[in-house]
């Protein structure tokens, strides 16, 4: 039989990166998570249980997950991986981004796009039906609907931050 059985077998399939030391696994993936068949559950389980399975034997207890405390997702190496609850694997990944750095690829974004800020000002001026105007732009309805109520493609202010703002 195929499969992952051993951390051996993991480790030959993986890419190691020489610099981090991740052990990389090029997998599918669902819902952004790398995702493995293995004969030992007989079903495709996340790296995470899979690397727990071959370690110690068992899947992580239920609330619990296997996460990688490197910094990524698909890294396969257990020195790079903590078991924790699912709410401190969120907080570790949930690095906010700096409002600098939002707008930077806010408009990056917008620069390839094919709707400029004439049409978007068209938009928001107009009172057209969102069918009609999104049929004369060329947009979806509900992208034209979202432009109106400033959901995206919201002006930027410079220096605006939620910090700065004082009641």
């Amino acid at each position: 039989m195929t499969g992952i059985r051993t951390l051996a077998d993991l480790k030959a399939r993986c890419v190691i990166d020489d610099v981090t030391g991740c052990w990389v696994y090029k997998a599918r993936e669902n819902y952004r998570h790398p995702v493995v068949t293995t004969p030992l559950m007989g079903r495709s389980v996340g790296l995470g249980i899979l690397i727990a399975l071959v370690t110690t034997g068992k899947a992580p207890d239920k609330g619990m997950t296997n996460y990688a405390k490197c910094g990524h997702k698909a890294c396969c190496n257990p020195r790079h991986r903590v078991i924790g609850t699912k709410q401190e694997a969120q907080k570790h990944w949930a690095k906010p981004c700096p409002p600098e750095r939002r707008a930077r690829i806010s408009l990056a974004r917008r620069a390839g796009s094919s709707v400029d800020e004439s049409v978007i000002e068209a938009i928001r001026l107009s009172d057209k039906s969102a069918s009609s105007i999104a049929a004369e732009h060329g947009v979806s309805k509900s992208y034209a609907c979202r432009i109106r109520t400033n959901k995206v493609r919201a002006p930027l202010m410079n220096g605006a931050s939620v910090f700065a703002w004082r009641p």
